[in-house]
Parts: structure tokens; sequence; C-alpha cells
């Protein structure tokens, strides 16, 4: 049974590679959006990374889906993206800054 829903959320320490989710066993995920919250005065660079069957310990440059995208003071980033995950991959964040939360919205099955 699908069930559509929040699948993960964080706010990272600047500079720091972060788990947003990891897809448990025996699931799988399809993401239809990842919203990036600007909630500062500076100007965030952002990083967005799907991960195949591991963690961030894995992280390759081939991982990347969003590379030091920009988000204004304040402001937003949405992405709309339609990406699936099956069990045991991750989506990995990073902001240059601490005032950035990162949602991911989407489907389990």
């Amino acid at each position: 049974m699908t069930n559509y829903k929040k699948l993960g959320g964080a706010n990272p320490a600047a500079a720091t590679y972060t788990s947003l989710l990891q897809v448990p066993v025996a699931k799988s995920y399809v993401i239809s959006t990842i919203n990036v919250c600007n909630f500062g005065s500076d100007l965030a660079v952002v990083r967005i990374a799907h991960v195949t069957d591991g963690s961030i310990a894995e992280l390759a440059d081939t991982d990347w889906v969003v590379y030091d995208m920009m988000v204004a003071p304040n402001g937003i980033l949405p992405l709309t993206i339609g990406m699936t995950l099956d069990q045991g991959d991750s989506l990995v964040i990073y902001s240059d800054i601490a005032s950035t939360t990162f949602i991911a919205w989407g489907a389990e099955e």
C-alpha cells in the first residue's frame, strides 16, 4: 500500500554532511518534492545527494543531484524531482550555513 507523507526533514549544522533520510528495509520511496528553506539573513549554498545503498560514508562525486545551488536569505528552493529510492538508499544534504531546513515529501511503498 502506498503511503503519501513527509519522508524526512532536517536542519543540518553548517558545513556538515547530514542524512535527510534512509529508506528502511523492504520499503521504497518516490520523492516528489524537496524544499530547501533559508530562514537566515545570509546567502546559503546547498547540496543534495542520492547515495545508492549507502550512507554519508559512501558519498561519491557521482551521487550529487544538486551541487552548490544558492538560496537567497529568507528564501526557498523548491525542487520537483520524481526521484526513486530503494531500501538502503540515502539522501544526504549540506548547507554552508546553519539557518537552512530541508524537507522531502513523497510516497512510501
